[in-house]
């Protein structure tokens, strides 16, 4: 199901269960895939960036990837049903106690998670693109994950390019020199880590310059997945509080954070009418 949240398309709710299946279905047709992972941060920066929500609906999967785009969708849902603002949140609040809540995430870890899996399982071919330059994040996880995942054929990975435009040129250019390295003529998945909305209009201006299938913005997932950047605990994890795990570690992301809570909560209040019978 494709459900709207403040004019950005989201497939919600979705099984996991199902990931594979699209992941078949995106590399058995000729034209290019994107996938996003929409978190409260894309909703706040949609509303002001017109550009940004339009490539947004250009994806061919977007994740409900934050526990707020899923209290969101779901108070959006019962605000359809007829459910009163206070009962709509009642019911949020029960969903959440019981773990039924957390549960309809689907992040750019699990998404890149379950990417290689399946790559590793089917001989694909990936690119590893962004990162922090100054670790090297991408050519350092690409280390790792060679050897836990012998059966993907890595195209290479860098980290050295900015996502900014005047970039694009040297950043095609040597992807398609990795390409030629290893004898390949198209890359199955390119996993795109600038943060948003960088990578997205990156993905957006540079598709149609190379010969790749699936383009996905992965955000910090690099920077998780290396190590880099410690992830909050499995129990945090599961009750929806990293971002609290995240601006403790990190206090400079208050902003961030500010505009993911305080903000998208302000929006979802204001904008989201109450369908009266």
């Amino acid at each position: 199901m494709i459900l709207e949240l403040l004019g950005v398309k989201i497939n919600y709710p979705y099984s996991k269960k199902n990931f594979e299946k699209d992941l078949e279905s995106m590399l058995q047709t000729k034209d290019k895939k994107f996938i996003f992972t929409v978190n409260p941060e894309f909703i706040v920066d949609s509303v002001n960036d017109s550009l940004f929500k339009k490539i947004l609906n250009k994806g061919f999967f977007n994740s409900a990837d934050g526990i707020g785009v899923v209290f969101a969708l779901e108070y959006q849902e019962h605000l359809k049903a007829g459910k009163s603002r206070i009962d709509a949140i009642k019911v949020l609040l029960r969903d959440y106690l019981k773990g039924s809540i957390t549960s309809k995430r689907l992040t750019g870890v699990e998404i890149s998670e379950k990417i290689f899996e399946f790559s590793n399982k089917n001989y694909k071919n990936i690119f590893l693109l962004g990162g922090d330059s100054r670790k090297l994040v991408s050519e350092k996880l690409l280390i790792d994950l060679e050897r836990k995942y012998p059966n993907i054929n890595f195209i290479g990975a860098s980290s050295s390019f900015s996502s900014k435009p005047n970039d694009d040129s040297k950043t095609i250019e040597y992807i398609n020199n990795c390409l030629k390295s290893k004898g390949q003529k198209k890359i199955d998945f390119i996993l795109v880590g600038y943060g948003h909305p960088y990578q997205e209009k990156w993905i957006e201006r540079n598709h149609a310059k190379m010969p790749a299938n699936v383009f996905i913005g992965v955000g910090g997932t690099f920077d998780f997945l290396s190590g880099s950047i410690k992830r909050a605990p499995k129990l945090i994890q599961k009750i929806g509080l990293e971002w609290l795990f995240r601006l403790i570690m990190q206090p400079s992301r208050f902003k961030r954070i500010y505009k993911a809570v305080v903000t998208f909560s302000y929006l979802i209040i204001t904008k989201i009418k109450h369908k009266r019978f």
